[in-house]
């Protein structure tokens, strides 16, 4: 499966947040919830990425800090991306891991912009 396929918007990003479920009120966390049940694509694929890195068990963390969508994840700033560092409580060997996963899903990501810029730039020209 190609990790570009992951960083288009997910359609349930554009919906606003629904309210605490009941799950939620009952004293399980937001990542419990959202990781037991009604899992969005986005956030399968970033499980597979994470488990590709072989950091899947910071995925509870990635959920509870925001980040549950490879498209936030390539756009993420350094010092967000020490943040969440910190927060996983990642070995220096597990960063690298990370950083180099960040790196190639930016460059597909940017791949991916300039494919859709040269084939919106063909339509225009024909037209």
């Amino acid at each position: 499966r190609e990790i570009v396929e992951g960083l288009a918007p997910s359609p349930a990003a554009a919906e606003p947040a629904a309210a605490p479920g009941p799950r939620q009120r009952s004293g399980r966390s937001a990542t419990e919830a959202s990781v037991s049940g009604g899992e969005t694509a986005s956030l399968e694929i970033l499980r597979g990425w994470l488990r590709d890195q072989r950091l899947a068990k910071y995925l509870p963390v990635f959920i509870d800090e925001g980040y549950d969508d490879l498209l936030i994840l390539a756009e993420v700033e350094p010092d967000e991306i020490d943040a969440l560092v910190q927060k996983c409580a990642m070995p220096m060997g597990h960063r690298k891991m990370f950083e180099r996963g960040l790196e190639s899903i930016r460059s597909k990501h940017l791949q991916s912009q300039a494919e859709l810029k040269q084939l919106l730039k063909g339509r225009l020209d024909v037209a």
